[in-house]
């Protein structure tokens, strides 16, 4: 268990792996006590797009911690815009494609094509798992208009 960050930066100059506070131009949460814990690192302008799941850490479960209620509502102050990639997930076959969702969502912020897209998840998922995580994908763009606005 625990919390896993992954940064992926690229462009004509990139030093360094590290996204410093204030530095990302995108953040995806993939539940949305992450969302609050790292929203530091995203620049004014730049999109949070969180998964609607949250898991309640164990001082919450054991009565130690008040309950994250409100969160949801601070995030969207924050601008947040939310994918239920769990249920889109199941939809495309599998819970587990729920990351696969959000990269779909992803996907409509930035400007590779979406064939790329598609042709990478193609050539890294198992071979059995590529029509779900490609339904996943699409559910995600759905999602998400061409503009990166969130519709669920």
């Amino acid at each position: 268990g625990g919390s896993v960050d992954t940064v992926v930066r690229y462009g004509d100059e990139v030093f360094s792996p590290i996204a410093d506070e204030g530095s990302a131009d995108q953040l995806v949460a993939f539940e949305m006590i992450e969302a609050a814990r790292r929203l530091c690192v995203l620049k004014p302008s730049g999109r949070l797009l969180v998964n609607t799941r949250v898991i309640e850490p164990l001082p919450v479960l054991i009565g130690q911690c008040p309950p994250t209620t409100g969160l949801e509502a601070a995030l969207a102050e924050e601008g947040a815009v939310f994918v239920d990639a769990d249920a889109l997930a199941c939809e495309a076959g599998s819970p587990k494609s729920a990351n696969i969702v959000l990269i779909g969502a992803l996907s409509t912020g930035l400007e590779f094509p979406v064939d790329a897209w598609r042709e990478v998840i193609s050539s890294r998922v198992p071979p059995k798992t590529v029509d779900v995580n490609l339904t996943a994908f699409d559910l995600g763009r759905s999602a998400c208009g061409e503009g990166g606005e969130c519709l669920l």
